[in-house]
């Protein structure tokens, strides 16, 4: 573990510990909670992730479920002690009580993925977006769920995070499916849209990331998902799934769960288009709306390429 690793990433490690010291010695919840003379939920919350674990009390907790080994116990209270620090910047002051807990957790994880699948089907992805579409995104949700302040702190979150992400030079392989919706759909101007798919291009071109589009033609593969990302860490340390929800955003750590969800995406990644011919139809879109001509090209979606596109590539393929 580094010294600049999130606490995110640290208080998963402390409760898988935990979770499967108590299940190794065959207790449950409740004795371990009477043992310790805590409330069952104060324990259900620390194994949950929702809360962090002093170290005194994490000392005592090991000291139940007999983990003696100094070394184990060293690096868990080290854990345990990260994983209460607040000092990356998503934890600014002006931040506070603006973000879901769901979209800080992502972040901090993503300081930690190795590689990251996302599939979109309404937006581009907010770790894509340019500045004013973002706005436009953000400022259809004022009055609804969000205040003013709320879109504004959003907007500038979402920002700052694009800018960490692709500074990094170990930033993670970064693979996105979209939806071809999201190129005709008119969240804004014209002018804002061709600017967002010119950025998707050059993203693309710079080997940033790989983006494949999937096709009308394509039918609906796992349309009822929704918006996803699979989030793998580094050396080993699992797989996180990620949803935005109209009201929450959740991280899920569930095994199942997350492989339903890869599932699903090699499904959309074999289907959608291959990285070249997505750039073509990007590429159309972005002319389209940069000369003002966007509804006449919505029958003709697939049209010129249909019988020529290659699909059912493996995933990871470019």
């Amino acid at each position: 573990m580094t010294s600049a690793e999130s606490p995110a990433v640290a208080r998963r490690r402390v409760r898988l510990a935990l979770r499967a010291a108590r299940d190794a010695k065959r207790l449950t919840q409740g004795q371990v909670a009477w043992a310790m003379e805590w409330s069952v939920s104060k324990l259900m919350r620390i194994e949950s992730g929702e809360v962090t674990i002093s170290a005194t009390d994490l000392r005592a907790l090991l000291a139940h479920l007999e983990i003696t080994d100094q070394t184990i116990v060293r690096e868990l209270v080290n854990d345990a002690k990260v994983s209460r620090h607040r000092h990356s910047w998503w934890f600014d002051q002006r931040y506070r009580g603006h973000l879901p807990d769901g979209l800080q957790r992502l972040i901090q994880f993503e300081t930690e993925a190795k590689a990251i699948r996302m599939f979109n089907i309404v937006v581009v992805p907010g770790l894509l977006q340019t500045p004013r579409y973002a706005a436009a995104i953000l400022r259809d949700y004022v009055g609804q769920q969000l205040t003013e302040s709320d879109v504004e702190v959003r907007h500038e979150v979402r920002m700052r995070r694009q800018q960490e992400f692709f500074a990094r030079d170990d930033r993670p392989k970064l693979m996105v499916v979209l939806d071809e919706s999201i190129l005709h759909r008119e969240v804004s101007e014209p002018d804002v849209l061709a600017e967002q798919f010119d950025a998707l291009l050059r993203r693309a071109g710079a080997n940033q990331v790989m983006i494949r589009v999937v096709p009308f033609t394509a039918g609906a593969p796992f349309v009822l998902t929704g918006a996803f990302s699979i989030l793998d860490l580094e050396d080993g340390r699992g797989s996180l799934l990620y949803r935005e929800n109209f009201t929450d955003d959740e991280v899920v750590e569930d095994l199942e769960r997350v492989s339903r969800h890869r599932i699903a995406f090699e499904r959309l990644w074999s289907c959608a288009l291959g990285q070249e011919e997505s750039i073509f139809v990007i590429e159309r879109r972005t002319q389209a709306f940069s000369a003002g001509r966007v509804r006449d090209q919505w029958n003709e979606a697939g049209a010129e390429r249909s019988a020529a596109i290659p699909l059912g590539r493996p995933v990871g393929a470019p």
